[in-house]
């Protein structure tokens, strides 16, 4: 069972770690109970015994010391204020000398533990001189963080962070997240879609943990409060099963700019166009570069594209100063040339099977060979110049593909791809795993022309069905 963000410090504190650390938001860093007080002091050396504490800072996310860590020692005295703050080295070693004896805290400071939202918990020590005392200070591993946060025992992942306003920088309360995922299965019926949602509430303090995520794979996150939203941004979660990601949600507007460049020669790109998903957009210069001046604040989908060329979408955060971005695309051509087309007899069958129904049925076929395909871009443009196919945006991050239906204007297709129905499939997961490159054929079957082998039941719509090489 999860525990409340107040119990997580006890049930830290009384794990077996070589430090307790507090899972908290990073905002609440400046609380930590290591900050030293202002006229915080050393005490003179006529004062001091010959006590020592040495040690090493290990990051346990990565497996190794973590360098350049502010260690710092401080009184647990109610009467003094002595404290000290060494860095580690590259080693993750530090030290401290000369310490008087009495009872202290010992904890560390770094900008790893601000990227993960974790803020540092203060371990006691009991020092008499003339003791040399050596201790280990850790980042949490991933499945501590995990179980602290979601629970013993719980499977997945955890992807966790805050959400703030992007004109202050303040957490918002009470702003919702979700998280959502596809996952495939294959039984008798063929291959089944499903995408499971997580949904959390933020805190006081703008935080929030979606626990149960599969690692590694994609997820996809948006947060929203009334009608304000995030753009539906993609989150590439890792073996490790921790991350953690800032989405920013609040009114206003802010100012984009950036190059666009080709991989291959690093030339600036010219014509190419840039924008964001379901908002405003631009064109490149002959310099390549380009700038939106009313873009949306929050967490955005950046979507640039230009011809010849493999689309690129990258969220990005929309607060404040947001720098210049150099986008790089990969010409088709590039990675064309790499592809190789191995025959197989299995396939020319299946050619030969196609050809057999585009001269027995009303379908409307295409084939690796059709100028519709050689020329797009993702496979739903040569779709979107098929009669009777329309593909219009549908919000989020892509397109809606629907075509005219039996008893309504519009309906949603059923897809097969290589023969197997599959349900749920949409024209993002089309575009996503596969590349026109790879397509054989497209057959597109409006209602009442569909053949047998490409209908389930009562259907009210059409078929698409995709062959790749």
């Amino acid at each position: 069972m999860a525990l409340p963000p107040s119990r997580w410090f006890a049930a830290l504190a009384t794990a077996s770690l070589p430090v307790a650390l507090a899972v908290m938001p990073a905002s609440l860093a400046a609380q930590s109970t290591l900050a030293l007080a202002p006229n915080a002091r050393t005490l003179p050396i006529a004062a001091r015994q010959a006590a020592r504490v040495t040690g090493v800072v290990y990051d346990s996310l990565r497996g190794g010391p973590l360098r350049d860590a502010w260690v710092q020692l401080r009184s647990a005295n109610d009467d003094s204020n002595y404290g000290q703050t060494v860095r580690s080295d590259s080693l993750g070693q530090f030290s401290f000398r000369d310490i008087p004896s009495g009872r202290y805290a010992i904890g560390f400071h770094h900008p790893k533990l601000d990227s993960l939202g974790l803020a540092p918990v203060a371990r006691a020590l009991n020092i008499s001189a003339p003791d040399s005392i050596t201790t280990e200070l850790a980042v949490p591993s991933a499945a501590r963080v995990r179980a602290a946060v979601c629970g013993e025992g719980r499977g997945g992942s955890v992807l966790m962070g805050l959400v703030r306003d992007p004109a202050t920088g303040n957490p918002v309360k009470g702003a919702t997240v979700s998280g959502e995922w596809l996952e495939y299965s294959l039984d008798k019926n063929g291959l089944n879609k499903r995408s499971p949602r997580r949904t959390v509430t933020t805190q006081d303090d703008g935080w929030f943990a979606i626990c149960g995520v599969p690692s590694p794979g994609m997820v996809g996150l948006r947060a929203f409060v009334g009608n304000d939203s995030t753009d539906l941004i993609e989150a590439q979660m890792t073996e490790e099963g921790f991350m953690r990601r800032e989405l920013y949600l609040g009114a206003g507007t802010g100012t984009l700019s950036g190059v666009v460049r080709r991989a291959d020669s690093n030339k600036p790109l010219a014509d190419a166009e840039v924008g964001l998903v379901n908002g405003p957009r631009t064109r490149t210069n002959a310099n390549g570069e380009w700038r939106i001046v009313d873009a949306p604040a929050g967490t955005r989908l950046l979507d640039v594209r230009a011809v010849g060329f493999f689309p690129q979408r990258q969220a990005i955060d929309v607060a404040g100063t947001v720098e210049p971005m150099s986008v790089e695309l990969n010409s088709l051509k590039s990675v064309l040339d790499t592809v190789k087309t191995i025959a197989m007899f299995s396939r020319f069958n299946i050619a030969e099977e196609i050809k057999a129904r585009s001269r027995s049925t009303m379908g409307i076929f295409l084939t690796f060979n059709d100028p519709m395909l050689k020329q797009a871009m993702v496979v739903s443009d040569a779709l979107r110049m098929t009669r009777g196919v329309f593909v219009e945006p549908g919000g989020g991050l892509g397109n809606r593909l629907e075509m005219r239906g039996a008893f309504t204007a519009r309906c949603s297709p059923l897809f097969f791809v290589n023969g197997f129905p599959i349900q749920g499939f949409t024209v993002q997961d089309l575009d996503s795993f596969y590349s026109p490159s790879n397509i054989l054929a497209i057959e597109v079957y409006h209602v009442g022309t569909t053949p047998a082998q490409f209908q389930t039941g009562m259907q009210e719509c059409g078929s698409i069905v995709v062959w790749t090489r």
